[in-house]
């Protein structure tokens, strides 16, 4: 994997001065700074998508045309611009001043370890450099998370964390070494990413972890608004719970499609819906085949909040209620 990394940021080392925005999704806070491939060679990622190699000299081709800004007589640096897609953990990095672009897909992520793999599935680990052993909690992690109305918990910056009446609250310790999160002395979550919306969690529960995202709790349901559907439209909606991933895509025609992942496994489901703009009600019909002529379930919701990032649907059914939240990723 480091002959192939070294490779690809081979083709020329110039920086780029074009201060581009940047077009992806929230980058993970974990991610940004410096870390170590081995004793010679570093990789930095930037906020706003950029970064940095630094390796020697010698590991280069020959035979490569290559600009350099050495940093000593053995050494080189090399720019690139990178995008951080959330719904697939993956980092689409592009050397500088060059057309060639490479994806690698983030196994592992916590504030001393970062583990990659490259579209061959070749596996590159990374230690964070100037890591301390100060167990310090991402600031953005304080505050109440949950998903539509429901609390899950809320986070003080006193130690403090607070439940659900039925769960309580007690004390909580954060482990810098792993991002987990303990309640009590007992493990709770592991952070995988967090920003100003969305927290994206391990849940431990019957000692088994999930993959969960959980979203800002900032203003009470009564504010909630519902735009005009086409709001919903041309964009990816993501949302993960009980260890599943999944994005939805709705066009305008009253046709989407559903992508659902879970381990390794990567299913795509068509569907067709249609909306009640009267009583807010999004009425979807999951399909069998790709030509949307066999219906397999239908699943009736309410929206209660739409925004152009934000998505909540409410859905009733005997003996059972569901809250689904969901973000816009690109």
């Amino acid at each position: 994997m480091l002959v192939a990394l070294l490779c690809v940021f081979s083709f020329t080392a110039c920086s780029d001065d074009d201060d581009n925005d940047y077009k992806g999704d929230t980058i993970p806070e974990m991610l940004i700074g410096e870390w170590s491939i081995n004793d010679q060679t570093t990789i930095t990622f930037q906020d706003k998508g950029k970064g940095i190699l630094t390796m020697p000299e010698e590991n280069l081709d020959e035979n490569e045309s290559i600009a350099t800004t050495a940093t000593s007589s053995s050494m080189m640096t090399i720019y690139f611009n990178y995008v951080y897609t959330l719904s697939n953990n993956s980092l689409t990095c592009t050397v500088s001043n060059s057309d060639k672009t490479f994806i690698y897909y983030i196994t592992e992520l916590t504030t001393t370890t970062l583990v990659m793999t490259d579209t061959d599935n070749n596996k590159l680990s990374c230690t964070k450099k100037n890591s301390t052993d100060e167990d310090v909690i991402p600031s953005d992690l304080y505050g109440t998370w949950g998903y539509g109305e429901n609390e899950v918990f809320t986070l003080n910056n006193d130690g403090t964390i607070s439940f659900s009446a039925s769960v309580g609250g007690g004390t909580y310790n954060y482990a810098y070494s792993d991002s987990l999160l303990s309640f009590n002395g007992q493990e709770y979550i592991k952070l995988v990413s967090v920003d100003a919306d969305m927290l994206k969690v391990y849940v431990l529960a019957d000692n088994v972890w999930s993959l969960n995202s959980l979203f800002r709790i900032t203003e009470p349901s009564t504010e909630w608004t519902v735009a005009d559907i086409s709001t919903i439209y041309n964009k990816t909606w993501y949302i993960a719970a009980d260890g599943e991933e999944m994005t939805f895509y709705f066009n305008s025609d009253g046709t989407g499609t559903c992508t659902d992942k879970e381990d390794n496994r990567e299913e795509i489901e068509p569907f067709t819906f249609t909306y009640d703009s009267s009583t807010n009600q999004l009425t979807m019909v999951i399909m069998e085949n790709e030509d949307n002529s066999i219906r397999r379930d239908v699943d009736i919701y309410t929206i209660q909040r739409l925004t152009d990032t934000r998505l909540v649907l409410y859905s009733s059914e005997v003996g059972d209620e569901d809250i689904i939240e969901m973000t816009v990723i690109d």
